[in-house]
């Protein structure tokens, strides 16, 4: 019985407490204006017509913005710091950083969120983002299983990688493997590694299915692929759970 009336009093204790944190709330509206002043206008309008639970998703276009005005016009403000950092401590680990973006959110559309606003719109954009990334994962899943069946020993198959510059050989290309979905996002500002190959093999008796592919086409001299060089007429063994794009078969 004494635990129990303990419990109840500390959780008055706590609502009262988090009561007089938001009622003596500081005014970020300082910050809030020179955010504005600094954030390119396409990015601002985008972010100030999203939903309020996509907000901590489109914040990410002008991160370093914000945090340039942080610096100016919170961390420099005692006030303002014990305010955030108290509000950290009290808010059962919701992140301090989200009460200035969804208030930022708020202030360019004339509204003021609560910390208990705040907690309630992260908690829905955190059910809202697992879903996303389940249906995410199955997508990608089934490219897998898709490439597994797409092609027999002996076809032509035609890859594509993103690339980037090797940190071990500078005059290297280097195949990038992302994650889907980014693994299909392909721009035509972007460097690309084009090959064809014939399909020799398929591994299936390894813990990740690998394709070993004889390299007959190549845009490059040479190109490196999970740390190892190929040109053309190498083979080469990729792990087909990385390559997460839609494989093409030119037999089909």
């Amino acid at each position: 019985m004494n635990k129990f009336k303990f419990l109840i009093i500390s959780l008055v204790l706590l609502c009262f407490h988090l009561s007089c944190i938001e009622r003596g709330g500081i005014n970020f509206e300082s910050f809030f204006g020179t955010l504005k002043e600094k954030v390119d206008r396409p990015d601002l309008l985008v972010f100030q017509n999203a939903p309020i639970d996509s907000a901590q998703f489109y914040f990410a276009q002008f991160y370093y913005e914000y945090r340039e005005a942080f610096n100016e016009k919170v961390a420099t403000d005692d006030r303002a710091m014990d305010y955030l950092n108290e509000l950290q401590t009290q808010s059962f680990n919701f992140p301090d950083y989200l009460y200035l973006v969804y208030n930022f959110h708020g202030w360019l559309n004339g509204k003021k969120y609560s910390l208990t606003e705040c907690k309630e719109i992260y908690e829905r954009a955190t059910k809202l983002q697992d879903v996303h990334y389940e249906k995410i994962e199955a997508k990608a899943q089934q490219i897998v299983q898709n490439n597994l069946t797409c092609c027999e020993i002996g076809d032509t198959l035609e890859l594509i990688f993103p690339s980037g510059k090797s940190p071990y050989r500078p005059n290297i290309k280097e195949a990038i493997l992302r994650p889907y979905p980014y693994s299909k996002e392909i721009f035509p500002f972007e460097d690309t590694i084009k090959l064809q190959a014939l399909l020799q093999e398929k591994q299936l008796d390894t813990k990740d299915i690998v394709f070993r592919l004889y390299i007959i086409k190549l845009n490059e001299k040479k190109i490196m692929l999970l740390g190892v060089e190929y040109s053309l007429g190498d083979t080469m063994d990729l792990p087909i759970a990385t390559y997460i794009r839609p494989i093409t078969n030119s037999a089909r």
